[in-house]
């Protein structure tokens, strides 16, 4: 039987969708080089989407808004592909376009729902998109609700609930790149990061440029300390997207592991002149301050680490260079302070970690969860914070200690919930038992043993 390649299917659906709008005019028809356009440009992002190739898939709708702003399949496509990128803002913002230039109200509200189950706010939505699976689903509406579960679920950590959702994803599509790279996010959450990176090989076997599952198998590999694979990962990111921080930041640190200086203080300050996170630029100080402190330049070296610290107070990378650095300087009052704050943040992350294997077993611990938000605004983690709190009002809506977090975050001024995720509606379920198309996710699977 021929195996077709991720390239290899691209291509065919290419042309599928090309031939089908072909097919779909009259013989009457003038098919103008403008409509060919808006299709190929159409089909090229719906193709990425189906490849799980969000970065392309955004390059390209935002291309095609470019050239057709007042199209009604083009916002709507373009708040599909910025949700299933976690763009929930962006894709709340086109579908209110998508509305009013006159799309389908039923689809509209399928957006709707996703939105809701993808925010972490899966019981709301569960019962409504269960319906739409009944009902018959197209393959493209059951791919989506099976994704946007999945990943509503890792966002409130139902480690389990996401393991079954994808068990029955893979049973119905076993090749779905999305589904498989989630199982892979799984994998690693648990600790088997063994398994995690055959998940990534196996869909890079098939699609070698294939950018998320690249990116991140370089980091992973990063992590597991397999620097010259992570490199060569970093490298291959890099031919398909040379401004990309994630990247920059990646190298930037395989190349100091290795001895490179010079391409390493490169990329860091690569990173420093672009638009990177908050995280990312303060990861390229911590290099260029590690960079410094080996080069005997410690005054240098303070003022790089300062830089990291005052974007993320967290970064104990950051801490223990001012450890260092203020030692060699003679200021032991500065090195002492700065290693209280390594060793606080340290025992922090790693009852961060002993929390959220907790919760992978048992994921209705509620006071586990306050915990977690706690520490998490403790670090100056308020968004993270706002997030894991809303995992508990999913679980308990009138949950005391909660409020109270949720209400001195809303006090500092320094987090808001997105309008996209929380004031989307939820439509009633109807009581109508449609025959079932797909397999609908129930919960109850075991998630997988480690390898390890």
């Amino acid at each position: 039987m021929l195996r077709l390649t991720g390239t290899t299917r691209a291509r065919v659906a290419r042309i599928l969708l090309l031939s089908t709008f072909l097919a779909s005019l009259t013989l009457g028809s003038v098919v103008t080089l403008r409509q060919v356009r808006f299709w190929r440009l159409v089909s090229d992002t719906r193709v990425a989407l189906e490849t799980g190739e969000y970065r392309a898939a955004i390059q390209s709708v935002e291309k095609t808004l470019q050239g057709y702003p007042e199209n009604a399949e083009v916002r709507y496509v373009a708040a599909v592909v910025y949700r299933r990128a976690g763009m929930l803002n962006d894709a709340d913002r086109s579908l209110r376009e998508a509305s009013r230039l006159g799309c389908a109200d039923p689809r509209i509200e399928l957006q709707r729902c996703l939105t809701v189950a993808q925010s972490g706010r899966v019981d709301e939505a569960e019962p409504r998109l269960r319906e739409i699976i009944r009902g018959g689903a197209v393959d493209d509406d059951a791919h989506q609700i099976y994704e946007a579960l999945v990943k509503g679920y890792m966002v409130s950590y139902r480690l389990k609930d996401a393991w079954d959702c994808l068990e029955f994803w893979t049973a119905w599509r076993p090749a779905t790149t999305n589904a498989i790279l989630w199982r892979a996010e799984i994998y690693q959450r648990i600790g088997d990061s063994k398994t995690a990176v055959r998940e990534y090989e196996e869909i890079l076997a098939a699609n070698p440029n294939h950018f998320e599952s690249r990116l991140k198998l370089a980091e992973l590999r990063f992590e597991l300390r397999d620097v010259v694979a992570a490199r060569r990962d970093f490298e291959h990111c890099l031919t398909v997207a040379r401004d990309a921080p994630a990247i920059l930041v990646g190298l930037a640190k395989c190349n100091q592991l290795m001895g490179d200086t010079k391409q390493a203080a490169s990329f860091a300050e690569e990173v420093l002149a672009g638009d990177g996170t908050t995280r990312q630029q303060a990861d390229a100080w911590v290099v260029l301050g590690q960079l410094r402190s080996t080069a005997g330049q410690p005054e240098k070296a303070t003022d790089a680490f300062r830089h990291a610290v005052e974007l993320v107070p967290n970064i104990t990378e950051a801490h223990h260079g001012l450890t260092q650095t203020y030692s060699a300087m003679g200021n032991k009052e500065l090195a002492e302070q700065h290693w209280k704050t390594a060793l606080q943040v340290s025992q922090q992350n790693i009852r961060i970690s002993e929390i959220a294997s907790a919760l992978a077993k048992n994921p209705a611990e509620i006071e586990l969860r306050c915990e977690l938000a706690r520490i998490l605004l403790q670090q100056g983690r308020r968004e993270e914070a706002e997030r894991w709190l809303w995992t508990v009002f999913s679980l308990a809506p009138e949950h005391a200690a909660a409020q109270q977090l949720l209400a001195a975050i809303a006090q500092s001024d320094l987090a808001e919930t997105p309008a996209a995720v929380t004031n989307v509606e939820v439509p009633e379920p109807s009581t109508g038992q449609d025959d079932q198309v797909v397999p609908t996710p129930t919960p109850g699977s075991e998630l997988p043993e480690s390898s390890k």
